[in-house]
């Protein structure tokens, strides 16, 4: 009989090898340098594994993080590197542990999960797509030929300010200068793509203003196109890092993604091609009672969301009250969305989250 729990810090090994043989080739780091927050012996015992006569078969890797949005902190977990032995699949092992993350996660004060994929897995057992956004084309037929900042690569002397500047985003999972630091070495997204990392600042009078983090293939055999991970700064100041990369990285073009929310960065960006697409992975509500306590303070009014006695949940904001399910919920707060109520909430909703696929890709 197969065994399901949460891992011990002995297990790393064993965890990690079932993830590399599932996800990397001979030319990628290990997922056990890439996903520091999962594979970290402290926080494995938050991830589930399920057990043949102690040996891992099947895996999910949880991680908690905070969300700042606006003046709201969000709680939620991250899930990733879900992945499990070839000769166990199809027997409902995953459907299991994942039922086991949702219990574990009831447990904590986290409002909502993340997870990194959209297969059927998640999709039948309460998780959505979300958000809306755009990714541009940015090459070097429409780019600024002169900048008004010294633009150079990052030295270690720079994270403090690269951190500072994080802080001051509308919407951004939070941090500290050494959470930054090993996430800008773990280049956990990019190296899934067989990317890695470069980092730009923008200086002006010893001030630093602006930083990117560039993914660049490994090489020239790569199809995937150079990638822009991360930004902070002003919408100008990180235009200017993006096309100054262009010439600096001796690269044609690089893919920007720009949520629905970043409206001053998406006007820069007009004249670039671009497609629309939603946010990475998908979404669940763990609790909407705690989700409505964490959001209070971003509506600055009153906001609530109570379950009824069916699967439809009463959303009411400043009085005026409307009933959806789940799944017209997570559309209501994160994506452009017809709703009555919606109309009269323009200006806060859609909600400005961050994107789930940048440094904090789990």
């Amino acid at each position: 009989m197969l065994e399901f729990r949460n891992l011990k810090k002995s297990e790393r090994e064993m965890a990690v090898n079932l993830a590399d043989i599932t996800f990397r080739d001979s030319e990628q780091i290990s997922m056990g340098k890439a996903f520091p927050y999962i594979f970290n012996e402290g926080h494995l015992a938050q991830s589930f594994g399920a057990f043949d006569n102690g040996v891992l078969v099947s895996f999910m890797g949880l991680v908690p993080f905070n969300i700042q949005l606006g003046p709201a902190i969000l709680h939620s977990y991250s899930l990733g590197s879900v992945c499990t032995k070839k000769e166990y699949m199809g027997k409902g092992i995953a459907t299991e542990l994942l039922k086991r993350v949702y219990q574990y996660i009831e447990m904590t004060y986290a409002s909502i999960l993340l997870i990194s994929g959209t297969r059927s897995l998640y999709t039948r057992n309460g998780c959505y797509t979300f958000g809306n956004s755009k990714r541009f084309i940015v090459n070097s037929e429409k780019v600024l030929k002169n900048t008004s900042y010294e633009i150079r690569e990052m030295i270690p002397a720079d994270l403090i300010n690269m951190s500072n500047l994080e802080t001051q985003k509308t919407s951004t999972f939070k941090k500290s200068v050494t959470d930054l630091a090993t996430l800008l070495n773990a280049e956990a997204y990019a190296s899934c793509l067989k990317l890695s990392h470069r980092v730009l600042v923008a200086m002006k009078n010893d001030c630093l203003k602006g930083f990117v983090v560039i993914g660049l293939p490994y090489h020239s055999g790569i199809a995937k196109k150079p990638l822009l991970v991360e930004s902070a700064g002003a919408p100008e100041v990180i235009l200017e890092l993006i096309t100054y990369s262009l010439s600096f990285y001796k690269i044609e073009e690089i893919e920007v993604p720009v949520l629905i929310h970043e409206k001053d960065l998406i006007q820069l960006l007009s004249s670039f091609e671009s497609m629309d697409e939603k946010n990475q992975g998908t979404i669940k509500i763990i609790n909407e009672k705690k989700l409505s306590e964490q959001l209070s303070p971003y509506f600055k009014n009153h906001f609530s969301l109570t379950r009824t006695n069916g699967d439809q949940i009463e959303v009411t904001v400043d009085e005026k009250q409307e009933r959806m399910t789940e799944a017209q919920l997570i559309s209501f707060l994160f994506d452009d969305n017809p709703s009555e109520l919606r109309r009269h909430l323009t200006t806060i909703l859609p909600l400005p989250f961050p994107y789930t696929v940048g440094l904090h890709y789990v």
